[in-house]
């Protein structure tokens, strides 16, 4: 729907708390990338990201600290919500995950965090 209205999608998402199997998940989204489903991995393809096993689990073998910060945010904010405290780890952190230098989002931030230092 939002691509009718001229909007860019970039789709992230998970196997965690699945409904489905992820090969059926695959097969609905219509997806011919091949997946890996390792939980410190991801698949990119040309409008999506699959995460292995799950955002988290991905973002703490990548970012040594991420358990620590999330827990901090969790208890400051007095949420579980994990969209929430993703989004509080990336507004605060000058840390840029693999997948995101991968899609090209972050070419801004990284050529402005070049500048600084």
């Amino acid at each position: 729907m939002f691509k009718a209205f001229g909007y860019e999608c970039f789709v992230l998402f998970d196997a965690d708390n699945s409904q489905i199997s992820n090969d059926e998940l695959i097969t609905q989204l219509d997806i011919a990338t091949p997946i890996n489903n390792d939980e410190t991995s991801f698949t990119s393809g040309s409008e999506f990201i699959y995460f292995g096993k799950n955002f988290e689990k991905y973002m703490r073998a990548e970012f040594a600290e991420y358990g620590e910060i999330e827990a901090k945010y969790k208890a400051a904010y007095s949420t579980e919500s994990k969209p929430m405290i993703a989004k509080i780890i990336a507004q605060q952190s000058n840390f840029v995950p693999g997948f995101v230098k991968e899609i090209g989002f972050c070419r801004v931030k990284l050529s402005v965090l070049s500048n600084e230092e």
